[in-house]
């Protein structure tokens, strides 16, 4: 049987009361657009959704740098955080049993563009789950439920982790795997961090593969 594939990446291109530089994030987003498209990913994928938090001028914009695959949810300036779209991914998930899913987002969008951690940051984990898609498949195709960098465990990081999740939420998971998830809280700047941590909230822990086995930020200087 033939394995889907689904992308849904999370955006923001303006707000955050001045905080996001619009010009530096657009220029991440056409960075990770390009990176889709070049890497084999989006022909690959059978569905594209993208996520944008603002107005209906950033959503035209996000769908002018996703292409023509790309389905647009504009969820309005009201929206705080990547719940959001993870929201949307969680409705989506019943009917679409056996496919694997791939989440991101803007890194780096709401950070100063003189700030060059936040992009060496988001590479080092493109590189695994967008450039390195194919390895993830294999992965995937061996038994592991999920993908991504830097899986922080409670027994690893004591006293600072309580909840299993790969930090910068770039991952592949099964959909099968993100049903026995919780539901999603409300999106509001409070719940911010359970958009991180909400891949190791399932009943048991899931078989991942860590391509980047350590602390954000840790060798990713030089990607």
């Amino acid at each position: 049987m033939e394995i889907k594939l689904a992308i849904f990446h999370h955006c923001l291109l303006s707000g955050l009361e001045g905080h996001v530089h619009t010009d530096h994030a657009i220029g991440i987003m056409a960075e990770q657009m390009a990176a889709l498209k070049d890497s084999g990913l989006l022909d690959a994928a059978s569905e594209f959704h993208v996520g944008v938090n603002g107005d209906e001028g950033d959503a035209l914009v996000a769908a002018q740098l996703a292409g023509d695959k790309a389905r647009v949810i504009c969820h309005g300036s009201q929206a705080k955080t990547e719940l959001s779209t993870q929201r949307h991914l969680q409705a989506w998930l019943p009917g679409h049993e056996g496919w694997r899913v791939l989440y991101h987002h803007s890194k780096g969008a709401s950070y100063h563009p003189g700030d060059t951690f936040p992009g060496q940051w988001r590479r080092c984990m493109e590189r695994a789950v967008v450039w390195g898609w194919r390895d993830c498949m294999a992965e995937m195709d061996q038994g592991m439920e999920a993908c991504g960098c830097h899986w922080l465990t409670p027994e690893k990081y004591p006293g600072i982790i309580k909840t299993p999740f790969f930090g910068g939420t770039f991952w592949w998971a099964t959909a099968d795997l993100l049903m026995t998830l919780p539901k999603l809280p409300e999106d509001v700047w409070a719940n911010r961090y359970e958009a991180e941590s909400w891949i190791g909230k399932g009943p048991r822990r899931p078989l991942i593969r860590d391509f980047h086995n350590d602390w954000p930020g840790a060798g990713c200087a030089n990607t």
